[in-house]
């Protein structure tokens, strides 16, 4: 038998191989409010891409979001990050991100600068979940639909389209779980049209 998979979702994986420590203390020092009520992951404001304190991350960043650019030979001249911030956890808190995507944003990431719970995808082929009949695979794990998850393992940074629907388990370890997000923007030039005309020119601030 042979099986073509339609319309994968890709979400690479990138490891950052320098010290985190420094990075940690940065974020535990930022000002970090409880936003998605009633969940209480603290978050920081959205600009840690514009902090002096981030650049060397943000750099590297940029260097993930350009090979994806590539890898997937997007037509716009740049990836650029248009927002940028902070989430603890509280160890013990019971707390997780509730089921979300990112709006504004064509390409997402979240980069874990501890271990911890998952990140939990949606499928985002919806319709599937709508039959007049529906059999439950074994092979899926089913929690109002069929979900897949990824590690947060140190290091570890993934970039997803920012449609995909998401959240995270509730965090019970006993340390803080600390990640950083991101959004990023098409800039520059976008989808040449005729005599190479760009169909849009954009720069984020």
């Amino acid at each position: 038998m042979k099986i073509n998979k339609l319309f994968p979702v890709i979400v690479p994986e990138f490891t950052y191989e320098e010290d985190l420590e420094e990075i940690k203390e940065s974020l535990r020092s930022e000002r970090r409010e409880q936003f998605n009520f009633p969940e209480g992951v603290e978050t920081t404001c959205g600009n840690l891409h514009k902090n002096e304190r981030f650049h060397s991350l943000v750099e590297w960043f940029e260097e993930c979001l350009e090979e994806y650019k590539v890898t997937f030979a997007l037509q716009c001249d740049r990836l650029d990050i248009s927002l940028m911030w902070g989430n603890i956890a509280p160890a013990g808190s019971g707390v997780g991100h509730p089921r979300h995507r990112h709006n504004m944003s064509l390409v997402s990431g979240v980069f874990y600068l501890t271990g911890g719970v998952a990140t939990v995808f949606h499928d985002p082929v919806y319709p599937r979940t709508m039959d007049c009949m529906e059999v439950i695979s074994d092979n899926l794990a089913v929690r109002g639909g069929p979900i897949e998850k990824i590690a947060a393992e140190e290091g570890k940074l993934i970039l997803f389209p920012s449609w995909l629907v998401h959240e995270s388990d509730r965090h019970f370890f006993d340390y803080d779980r600390m990640t950083i997000s991101f959004n990023a923007f098409p800039a520059g030039n976008i989808n040449p049209g005729p005599f190479d005309y760009p169909m849009a020119n954009i720069e984020v601030l």
